[in-house]
């Protein structure tokens, strides 16, 4: 539904290449409620897959007359029809009347070739005095019967650009060392995270530690990256250069 919308269309831009569009849609409002959108999304999300200007422009979220790139598109509140936003780039366009209007072409995609996705992939969000317990305890849960660790990788949704208390990257530096990916994004809703600050916990400090930068990709959206990047089988600099912001 809606509620991950976010993440699955992102999913499923990872693994789509060549230049057929893929639009998904939803509702806001269920078919009894009075306003029901879902009728006109689903006839706008056609109009989209049909327009010739939307090929080469991979999967694409499309609410309320707004064309939303899948990599950046976010839900930006509980109930409202045009919840759907994309706070780093903008929309690409809009829909209505049977018409596409395209106001800017999709950037660069990032992708991966794989047909699984790790389960075991943690998301850990850094608030006032959020030390390394969270992450301590998931290292500290039993592996799986089948001898597997119960943490494959782990995305740490920092504050700002990056930073976080000293404990929660000491306890993220004990996962490394057991061979766990960890990724840095930012909770923020929009905004790259940076290796600006170098005190205790800042972004640098994190990033000097070996942690893989998300870019602008959102947190729940790294770790959408990084469930499909280990089940390809991907590696550290692999890794890094899924998550890393694709060059124009």
């Amino acid at each position: 539904g809606t509620d991950t919308i976010e993440e699955t269309s992102f999913a499923w831009d990872l693994l789509h290449s060549g230049p057929k569009p893929i639009v998904v849609t939803g509702a806001m409002r269920a078919s009894h409620e009075d306003g029901d959108d879902g009728p006109v999304n689903l006839r706008d999300a056609v109009t989209v897959a049909a327009a010739r200007a939307a090929r080469d422009s991979g999967v694409t979220v499309v609410l309320a007359g707004s064309i939303e790139p899948a990599d950046d598109v976010q839900k930006s509140h509980t109930t409202a029809l045009d919840t759907f936003r994309s706070p780093n780039r903008g929309s690409l366009g809009r829909v209505g009347e049977g018409r596409v209007v395209l106001d800017c072409q999709r950037a660069p995609r990032r992708a991966v070739v794989t047909e699984r996705a790790e389960p075991r992939v943690h998301l850990v969000t850094a608030g006032l005095e959020s030390d390394g317990a969270v992450i301590d305890a998931l290292l500290a849960t039993p592996a799986a019967a089948s001898g597997e660790r119960s943490v494959a990788g782990m995305v740490v949704a920092a504050t700002g650009s990056g930073n976080t208390h000293p404990g929660l990257l000491a306890a993220a530096e004990r996962a490394m060392a057991a061979g766990i990916p960890v990724v840095l994004a930012s909770r923020c809703p929009a905004g790259p995270v940076t290796p600006t600050y170098a005190f205790p916990g800042g972004g640098a400090t994190w990033i000097r530690a070996g942690a893989i930068p998300a870019g602008t990709l959102s947190a729940v959206k790294a770790r959408v990256a990084l469930a499909l990047g280990l089940g390809a089988g991907l590696a550290h600099d692999g890794l890094a250069r899924l998550l890393a912001d694709p060059l124009p």
